[in-house]
């Protein structure tokens, strides 16, 4: 007994169709599970295509074969719709396709269309080359190696002026045969089976003597011949009749050019084209033949055209058996999710597709297929809290009689969107605290709940207003940010606050494969062997509240530079040292708005372009050079790698004038670069340091200009520095004056941290 487990797909079955067997099938919703089903579980079978198979004892989870014996040769497939039921007061089902395939048994002997076969044949000479006698074929019921049929001479042939083709049948001979002789030869056909079936049929072969030659040409009726057939029709079936004149003369046809895999036979006296061998359109629908007759003498050669019809004998399949899709709960109704793709190797492969079923009722609702291009779309609005999953069944079905079909499953992944706004379990808290208690003491929990789940779940605390120290003041409180970001404290970093997405809304707002860029960060790339061109042509979008720093970098010939100073957008080719430098001073990208930009090097001209408006253009130098395979380019900061003196030494790399902000969408010379370690056979990443996923805005150090008694300010990846005249950079004033409350979940404290000034 075999046993199939329900566990919510599609169960292909194969069973021999001379077997009278029982398939246990278990439900995975079962509570019994595979030690049987108790009465609160009972097993159904519907739409049963063949009453061969049955539901068999409920209880016992069995499908069966009934008294009548399966034949592959009437139905080779069986489509059973099975429902698992509970017993409870309001009783719950679950479906499911089981697809029951019939394999082949060797129940069927070859068998020869005749049993005797009689010819009459002029005499001939002894030939160097084997000459054709007469073909005499078998064909057999079953498929595969079961039907594969091989010929023998078994008795007649002791002299052994006869030899047969073993896979085609054909009869032929060296030898001389005269007028008057007789032969009479036992052919046995056995197929590939096992066990081996066979059968035979008994070739009687007249000599007579060679004809008068006739003083009139052999001539056919018609030029050439086209006949059709489909290729369904049976082997002996009649093709067509080739016709020759004069006709009241003994004539033999043969078969002598264009036959592929003998599929066609000429029979010997009467011109007659029958079918020989089982055919497939898919394999060959065309054959183009030279069909030969002869008086004894003459010779005459015609061409027979045959079109084989493409039958509907190939059921449709799908491009994967399975499909899985994840979607987020807010996507609205009539939403393309999925595209299902199914094939049919039949000429005519019209396809219809439908939901035929599902697990759960309530998911067919939810979703429509479009029937004519197996695109799958929302129907209606879906709800995480509610379902996070549906099981589709898709059928798909050709439009050619007999109908054919398949089945494929559809999961259906409910992410969770950030629906639910978190709320406090208590509206109030009230708390005291002594005065002398210690900094960093605890002084009361709060606690906040979210009906979403995983990440949108996870709550960040902040205090929006009081608490603050005397004479402190909140950063977030003047909206720093974009409008489409949120201000965050952020004390990891030692920043007053960052500018981030709002969990939910990213969008457009933090792009599509963004990288956040913290001053200290960069990203290496080296091009492979494929990616070198003529052209130097790059598109990028950032986003920065920075007034200076370096986007991109290559060291190796051409040196080339992007970056941003005093906010503007500035190119340098042969990193400055050469005449070659192009910047947009109409607008400045370090609003916090995402800007396009598009940098085009040629032996022609460099251009710059930002947001497709502001354009710089200008020749190209002389010495303009294209990357190299060798290259590497560097985005977010110049990188330095100082060189080694000795062995004791270590390699130290140096990132300055580090970016500040985020870049989405890189595309070198129409190749979209990799920022989130996707694959990519354009550029491989070498090299990279202190990134992050999204986009993250990090505000200027120096925009208020801080510094006094005239010290320099520059932005570093920690806030912001000093430098006085005079004074080496390591040595300057740093400082801190920011508030920062940051919660990362329940029953942790919140401290609260004044800052001053610190030399």
């Amino acid at each position: 007994m075999g046993q199939i487990v329900l566990d919510n797909e599609n169960i292909d079955l194969v069973i021999r169709n001379s077997r009278s067997s029982s398939y246990k099938y278990v439900s995975s919703n079962n509570p019994c599970g595979d030690m049987g089903c108790d009465g609160r579980i009972g097993e159904e079978l519907g739409d049963v295509e063949h009453r061969a198979l049955d539901a068999g004892v409920p209880k016992d989870c069995l499908i069966t074969t009934t008294s009548r014996k399966l034949d592959r040769e009437q139905q080779a497939e069986h489509f059973l719709e099975v429902t698992v039921t509970d017993g409870g007061s309001s009783p719950k089902q679950s479906t499911i396709w089981v697809v029951v395939q019939v394999l082949d048994e060797n129940d069927n002997k070859p068998q020869f269309p005749e049993k005797v076969y009689q010819i009459k044949l002029p005499e001939r000479d002894r030939k160097k080359r084997g000459e054709p006698i007469y073909r005499a074929f078998a064909f057999d019921r079953d498929e595969g190696l079961n039907a594969e049929i091989s010929y023998s001479i078994v008795d007649g042939n002791d002299d052994g002026k006869f030899f047969i083709d073993p896979k085609t049948g054909m009869v032929s001979s060296r030898k001389q045969f005269t007028a008057g002789s007789y032969d009479i030869l036992t052919i046995k056909a056995v197929d590939n089976g096992r066990p081996q079936k066979s059968s035979t049929a008994r070739l009687h072969i007249e000599w007579i003597k060679k004809p008068p030659p006739s003083p009139i040409p052999l001539t056919f009726d018609e030029p050439f011949y086209n006949f059709t057939v489909m290729e369904s029709d049976r082997v002996t079936e009649i093709v067509g009749v080739v016709s020759v004149q004069p006709a009241n003369t003994p004539l033999w046809f043969d078969i002598v050019g264009g036959n592929f895999d003998s599929s066609f036979d000429a029979e010997k006296g009467v011109g007659t084209i029958v079918i020989a061998k089982p055919l497939d359109a898919e394999q060959r629908s065309i054959y183009n033949m030279s069909v030969e007759v002869t008086d004894g003498t003459n010779v005459a050669v015609t061409q027979v055209f045959i079109k084989v019809l493409d039958n509907n004998d190939n059921g449709p399949e799908f491009s994967q058996p399975n499909y899985d899709v994840t979607i987020s709960e807010d996507v609205l109704p009539d939403t393309e999710i999925l595209q299902i793709e199914a094939t049919d190797r039949d000429e005519k492969h019209k396809l219809s597709y439908t939901v035929h079923s599902s697990i759960d009722s309530a998911s067919m609702r939810k979703f429509r297929i479009e029937p004519s291009t197996g695109v799958l779309y929302t129907a209606e609005r879906l709800d995480h809290e509610a379902q996070d999953k549906h099981i589709l069944n898709v059928m798909v079905r050709d439009q050619e009689f007999p109908y054919r079909r398949n089945l494929a499953r559809v999961i259906v992944n409910v992410e969770d969107a950030n629906d639910h706004s978190p709320y406090f379990t208590n509206p109030l808290y009230e708390a005291s605290v002594y005065e002398s208690a210690a900094l960093g003491s605890a002084v009361l929990q709060v606690t906040a709940l979210d009906k979403d789940k995983g990440e949108n779940a996870e709550l960040i605390y902040t205090i929006e207003a009081g608490g603050l120290c005397p004479g402190s003041s909140d950063p977030c409180m003047e909206k720093p940010c974009p409008g489409d970001m949120q201000c965050v404290g952020y004390e990891a970093s030692r920043r007053p606050y960052l500018c981030q997405c709002p969990p939910g809304k990213l969008g457009e707002c933090s792009g599509h494969t963004s990288l956040s860029f913290a001053g200290n960060s960069y990203i290496k790339y080296r091009l492979s062997e494929n990616s070198k061109e003529e052209d130097f042509r790059l598109a990028l979008r950032l986003r920065t509240l920075q007034s200076n720093g370096i986007i991109m970098y290559t060291r190796a010939n051409p040196c080339i530079i992007l970056k941003i100073v005093d906010g503007k957008l500035w190119f340098q080719l042969d990193c400055g040292n050469g005449p070659g430098i192009l910047g947009i001073s109409g607008r400045a990208v370090n609003d916090g708005n995402w800007h396009s930009v598009f940098l085009e090097l040629n032996r022609n001209f460099t251009s710059l372009s930002l947001d497709d408006s502001y354009v710089e253009r200008r020749r190209a130098p002389l010495y303009f050079q294209t990357l190299s395979t060798e290259s590497t380019i560097y985005f977010g900061a110049l990188v330095q790698v100082d060189n080694i003196r000795s062995l004791t030494d270590t390699r130290v790399t140096q990132v300055l004038s580090g970016f500040q902000g985020c870049l989405d969408s890189v595309v070198l010379n129409n190749n979209e670069l990799p920022l989130q370690n996707k694959r990519s056979s354009f550029a491989e990443v070498v090299g990279l340091t202190e990134l992050k996923l999204g986009c993250v805005l990090y505000p200027d150090a120096c925009e208020r200009s801080p510094c006094q008694h005239g010290g320099s300010c520059a932005g570093l990846p920690s806030g912001g520095e000093c430098t006085a005249p005079g004074r080496l950079p390591d040595r300057g004033a740093r400082w801190r004056g920011w508030i920062n409350l940051r919660g990362t979940g329940f029953y942790k404290p919140h401290p609260l941290e004044c800052s001053r000034w610190e030399a």
